[in-house]
């Protein structure tokens, strides 16, 4: 099991933080890379919440179901946008 204390997991939780209000910001602007960046902060979230499956296993699937949802509209919205150009 993974043993961090509070201030690390503080740091990491800031910037992750961080680089999802970036993308947020990136993607309302119709930058790429913004999708990207949200693209595998959603996979990351979804690879944490399968290890936390076996501590909180309800909140861990509905988790996991909204990072699927989240990178299945990043990925798709590409295509609507090629095919209007």
């Amino acid at each position: 099991m993974l043993q961090l204390d509070a201030t690390t997991w503080g740091w990491i939780h800031l910037i992750g933080g961080l680089l999802v209000v970036v993308a947020a910001a990136s993607i309302m602007k119709g930058h790429m890379y913004g999708r990207i960046i949200g693209t595998i902060a959603a996979v990351l979230s979804a690879i944490a919440n399968f290890a936390w499956l076996p501590y909180q296993p309800w909140w861990s699937v509905v988790m996991i179901f909204l990072c699927f949802s989240v990178i299945w509209a990043l990925t798709v919205h590409g295509r609507d946008m090629a095919s209007e150009a």
